[in-house]
């Protein structure tokens, strides 16, 4: 009987393979093995006591990680004072509400880089020895809280790109001074380096002059606004290659992905439009999902609430919350994503290989897939779908994310087609009667606002199929194979 079910599921292993490779692209079903688990990250602002009274909304809405920014000029604004007491207060609420804090020690993009013996005629001056001991202060203080680190020194925003690149060399020794005195004061810290992701004449320069030696990897900037998300994971292999053709193999997080929501082109660099508050939803969770799929499993994402007021200004429009309180629908699309995916894991269940108990939930999906494959072989040409699964622990199943895209139109604004929109008619509507489904599984589907669905509509906008195993047969009353649960 185990050999039976083994080869039924190799066949399922196999149906998968064929789907995928068509029209239904994206998900590669290879990757079995039980990865690190899905952590969700919103940025609060620079201002801890602001940062302080965000933490319960962020909490909320399903964050689990939460920067708090050290801005050196902003700890220590006199040589002989340290402003503790914000930063005290945001560490203790961070915790108080299931938030693991994260330390940015950030040095002023406007000063030089630290050296030795530079007078103090302004502060804080780029005195390397001063640099050094604000961050000792800094980790003596806070390591009772903060185990992960994140060195960061912005490039400006009129850097030249080859020179900016010279001054990686500067930049990795900059990051191991500091890196040095964090791991002397806290020997179990992970500290990273905070880098652009799509500058890989500076990250080559970096990583060739020693910056990741000793690191636990980087924290990537990968904004690409108003592009869709669809790119990401090509940005995330090539800095990860890139990396590895050069000795290293860092873990790679990201941080400052967001979309604002101004109109119009931007009043302040970089000069480019902004996206509809519903885009920014879709663009929201798709982006955390193909994020996952190329291996990051923390996004620190930019950011909670708007910075300002003003709706033609990219820098004050990211936040999923407007400045007056109101919601944006990308608080909803993060409440959900979170709540469905956080603290799983990409790919498929580890224990469906040994044709374990979650072994129905992957027949299950192929059920899906199979009759998925159907359908979009009826609709137009230039369909494709995305399937992305996530596996929790062993009894919890499977949650699919998936969506469609047709075809960019001949007219119109190709990018914005690429992106969908909330309301556009599904590309393939799939009815759940069409489910060849297997016992001992139930179902819920669910839109990418958490409205529950009896039906299967796939657009540019996400939808959620939870698969999950059930007592018994898993037959409902009527004898049916498929058991839908609506909540």
């Amino acid at each position: 009987m185990r050999r039976r079910w083994d080869a039924r599921l190799l066949l399922v292993l196999g149906l998968l393979a064929g789907l995928l490779a068509g029209p239904l692209g994206f998900f590669t079903p290879g990757a079995l093995a039980r990865e690190p688990v899905m952590s969700f990250g919103l940025h609060l602002g620079p201002d801890p006591l602001a940062a302080s009274a965000l933490m319960p909304i962020a909490g909320s809405l399903g964050a689990t990680v939460a920067p708090i920014e050290f801005a050196w000029e902003r700890v220590q604004p006199e040589p002989e004072r340290f402003a503790w007491d914000g930063y005290d207060f945001a560490v203790r609420r961070a915790r108080t509400y299931g938030l693991r804090p994260v330390g940015v020690l950030s040095y002023p993009e406007t000063l030089p880089w630290p050296a030795d013996g530079v007078r103090q005629t302004v502060w804080p001056a780029p005195n390397r020895g001063d640099w050094l001991a604000f961050v000792e202060q800094v980790i003596h203080r806070f390591a009772w809280a903060i185990t992960d680190w994140i060195i960061v020194r912005d490039e400006p925003l009129d850097a030249d790109p080859i020179l900016w690149a010279s001054e990686a060399l500067s930049h990795a020794a900059f990051v191991q001074d500091t890196a040095a005195v964090i791991r002397r004061v806290q020997p179990a810290a992970r500290v990273r380096a905070a880098a652009s992701g799509l500058d890989y004449r500076w990250l080559e320069v970096f990583i060739r002059e020693g910056g990741l030696t000793g690191l636990a990897g980087f924290v990537v900037d990968v904004n690409r606004w108003p592009a869709p998300p669809e790119g990401l994971p090509v940005v995330i292999n090539d800095v990860r290659s890139l990396a590895g053709s050069l000795g290293a193999n860092p873990e790679i997080w990201v941080w400052r992905l967001g979309y604002p929501t101004h109109t119009g082109v931007s009043a302040t660099p970089p000069h480019r439009h902004g996206v509809t508050p519903e885009e920014q939803a879709l663009y929201l969770v798709r982006a955390h999902v193909w994020l996952a799929q190329a291996g990051v499993n923390v996004v620190l994402y930019h950011e909670l609430m708007d910075r300002g007021w003003d709706g033609e200004e990219a820098a004050a429009s990211f936040g999923l919350v407007r400045r007056d309180g109101r919601l944006k629908p990308a608080a909803t699309a993060y409440r959900i994503l979170a709540h469905a995916l956080g603290g799983r894991a990409y790919g498929l269940p580890q224990p469906a290989v040994l044709a374990g108990p979650d072994e129905p939930t992957v027949l299950a999906l192929g059920a899906v897939l199979g009759a998925l494959r159907e359908h979009v072989l009826a609709a137009r040409a230039g369909t494709s779908v995305a399937v992305h699964p996530f596996a929790g622990d062993r009894g919890q199943g499977l949650v699919v994310v998936m969506w469609a895209t047709a075809a960019a139109p001949t007219t119109g604004d190709a990018t914005r087609a690429a992106g969908g929109t909330v309301n556009a008619p599904p590309v393939v509507d799939l009815p759940l009667e069409a489910i060849a489904f297997p016992r001992g599984v139930a179902m819920r589907v669910k839109a990418w606002d958490g409205a529950a669905l009896d039906h299967l509509p796939l657009t540019a906008a996400p939808v959620y199929v939870e698969i999950v195993p059930v007592p018994g047969d898993g037959l409902p009353p009527g004898g049916q194979g498929l058991e839908m649960l609506v909540e």
